[in-house]
């Protein structure tokens, strides 16, 4: 058949890689009218024709609540998305999603979880606590948010190959792997003196000389400052 034999409405994937089996499927899993839910567990969909979704494929609903999912459209460069339908991932959601792009709609107001689109990606939501094991993959870039805070639970396992820009907060162990990088927020101090040797200026006429001293320090001593 066109379509991988994946169980398609309601149904909670665990453990699975569906690929495509023809080119002219629509999505590896998924189809036109079908409703997809994600809620948990390893799923990798990648459509391997020219033009088609890894999930979705027109479905009139795709939810993505848990999970580490990875998901790739079609090769053609006009093709949909990795994800493509009425896209959605709960007001609580928890997956860490990997996709080439998303096509359909979507409502970023309500978005929980980990997304990674193209090559950046964002936490949304401001706690998110992954429910299965997941990586970061290699030239991908994830922002935390101030305010927003990524939870590993023990018995998780973490491994970042990319680069995260913490602005927010990381409870939990996330393991650097394949030059992955987690870069923190730094500390600026800056002075203004009248001579090198550091007394203050109470102001500064056009034309005067003065002195500005910054001193950058790093938030982890084993982790780059980029601010």
């Amino acid at each position: 058949g066109d379509q991988a034999d994946v169980p398609l409405p309601e149904q909670r994937f665990g453990q699975a890689d569906a690929v495509d089996a023809g080119s002219s499927a629509e999505a590896a899993i998924g189809g036109d009218s079908v409703t997809v839910n994600i809620s948990g567990g390893v799923v990798t969909a990648a459509y391997t024709g020219s033009n088609g979704a890894g999930i979705g494929g027109g479905a009139n609903s795709i939810t993505i609540s848990g999970g580490f999912v990875t998901a790739t459209g079609g090769s053609h460069s006009n093709s949909v998305g990795g994800i493509d339908g009425n896209f959605s991932t709960t007001t609580q959601g928890n997956a860490v999603i990997v996709t080439d792009k998303i096509t359909g709609q979507v409502d970023e107001s309500s978005l929980s979880g980990i997304i990674i689109v193209g090559w950046e990606g964002q936490l949304y939501g401001q706690n998110v606590t992954p429910t299965d094991d997941f990586t970061i993959p290699r030239n991908k870039e994830l922002t935390i948010l101030e305010g927003s805070t990524l939870t590993i639970k023990d018995g998780i396992t973490a491994i970042n190959e990319g680069t995260i820009y913490k602005y927010g907060a990381i409870d939990g162990t996330i393991t650097n792997g394949n030059d992955g990088t987690i870069l923190e927020k730094s500390s600026i101090t800056v002075s203004v003196s009248g001579s090198s040797s550091g007394d203050s200026i109470p102001e500064a006429l056009y034309g005067d000389s003065f002195y500005v001293n910054a001193v950058v320090g790093k938030a982890d001593k084993n982790r780059a400052a980029y601010e």
